[in-house]
Order: C-alpha cells, then sequence, then structure tokens
C-alpha cells in the first residue's frame, strides 16, 4: 500500500525526455496501468515506510531506481532488466537479488553478512556496501570491471583484491583484515583501523592513503604516490620505522 501510495500521489516518477519529475498515475484514475509504468526511466521511492516493492516489474524501461530509507528485507531487482543504477540504503536488507545490467549498486546500512549476490552483476562498476555485517565478500573478487569500492564498517577478516584489475578506489577501513594485498591500479586507498600487520605498497600510484591504527611496525611510502593535501593519514601504529621517498632540492 505504501508502495502505491508513493507511486499515485507523489512526484516521484521521471521521463527519458527529462523534465521534472511527475506521478506515475499519468491519466488520474487511481490506478497504475502497465503502460503508465513501462514509461518511466528514473523512480525515487525513499524515505516512504515501504516493506515491499511488488509491481516493480512492470516498470519495464527503468534505469535508475532509488529506494532509500526504508523497511525492506528481501528484494529482486532482477524482474526489471533494465535496471542500471540502485541505492537501497538504510533498510533492512538480508537477501538481494540483482539483474546483469547492475553498473552502480548501493546498500549501505543494512543487514547484509555476504556479498554472494553481486555475481549476478559481472558488469558493477561502482559498489558501495559499508555498515552492514558483511564477512565473507570473496564474491567480489570476480568483479573485473570494479572501478570503486566500499566495504567499511563491516567484520571482514580476509579480502584478496589482487584479482580487481580495474580497481582504482578502495574502501575497506573499520574492518577486522590482518593482511591485505592491493591491486597495482589502486590510487585511493582506506585501510586503516583494522590489524593489519604489514603493508605493501611497491609501485603503487596512491593519491590518498589511510592505514591508521593497524598493527604496522614499519611503512615504507614508494616514490611513485603523489598525496594531496591532507591525503595521508598514517597515526595510531606501532612503527620503528617509516620511510618516505626522497625528493632532490
Amino acid at each position: 500500500a505504501n508502495f502505491k501510495n508513493r507511486l499515485l500521489n507523489t512526484n516521484c516518477a521521471t521521463l527519458p525526455s527529462g523534465g521534472n519529475s511527475i506521478d506515475v498515475d499519468i491519466n488520474n484514475n487511481g490506478e497504475i496501468e502497465e503502460s503508465e509504468a513501462s514509461q518511466f526511466n528514473r523512480l525515487n521511492i525513499s524515505n516512504s515506510d515501504i516493506s515491499s516493492i511488488e509491481g516493480i516489474q512492470y516498470f519495464i524501461n527503468l534505469e535508475e531506481l532509488y529506494v532509500n530509507d526504508n523497511n525492506l528485507t528481501i528484494v529482486d531487482f532482477s524482474t526489471v532488466s533494465s535496471l542500471q543504477q540502485i541505492q537501497c540504503s538504510r533498510n533492512q536488507l538480508t537477501s538481494i537479488t540483482l539483474g546483469i545490467n547492475v553498473t552502480y549498486f548501493e546498500a549501505s546500512e543494512n543487514l547484509l553478512t555476504n556479498a554472494e549476490f553481486v555475481t549476478a552483476a559481472p558488469n558493477l562498476f561502482i559498489l558501495i556496501l559499508k555498515n552492514n555485517l558483511l564477512t565473507n565478500v570473496n564474491a567480489i573478487s570476480a568483479l573485473s570491471n570494479l572501478s570503486f569500492l566500499n566495504v567499511s564498517y563491516n567484520l571482514i577478516t580476509t579480502f584478496d583484491t589482487a584479482s580487481l584489475t580495474q580497481l582504482q578506489t578502495l574502501y575497506i577501513d573499520h574492518n577486522n583484515l590482518t593482511s591485505i594485498s592491493i591491486p597495482s591500479t589502486c590510487t585511493i586507498l582506506h585501510c586503516g583501523y583494522n590489524q593489519i600487520s604489514s603493508i605493501d605498497l611497491t609501485g603503487l600510484h596512491l593519491f590518498a592513503l589511510s592505514v591508521s591504527y593497524n598493527q604496522l611496525t614499519s611503512l615504507e611510502i614508494p616514490s611513485t604516490c603523489n598525496f594531496e593535501e591532507g591525503a595521508l593519514a598514517i597515526s595510531g601504529n606501532l612503527y620503528t620505522t617509516v620511510t618516505f621517498p626522497i625528493t632532490p632540492c
């Protein structure tokens, strides 16, 4: 009922031609025909006390869906094959099904314990799953197109990111990692507040690095790094040696 109410009575949908958002009930008869639902490519039904999106499958041309701040526990987005961008943060999600064409997915602040669902969306480019209960994220290693990953504030103990050959930005701070592998493409790395005892930055071209509050006893910053102002955080470790590159005068 809440889902239908939002579709009928708020300006929540956008047509491919652009312009202002409108409600989905184009003919104003108090119902939603399939012919109406199929016309929209963007839908924002966030913050609407929605616990089910049954009926979303009739939005057959939908490309963007925003369903943040609701009461969803289980969702199946695969019924809309056109979907490319989805945001469903701040729900109570424990189970998710994605479609093959999704390239941007955000589900922060939910109750997810694993990331196996990402294998259904091999073209994911941006993935944001911070503030969940994730312990197993091994499935993410298969996402060969992934460029941006945020899995901060979870319960991750192991994760091999070396196979993510397109990854540029990685946020994996506030987890339970004891070690970390970093793809050579990475330029922004935040892995503070873990239990990491050693880290190899050789050959990385980093613009931002945070390794604060780990168990590091040594740290060597390679000369290939070029940090922006304020983009280097290394405090709160157990250092006996820290090595910075020497720049000739």
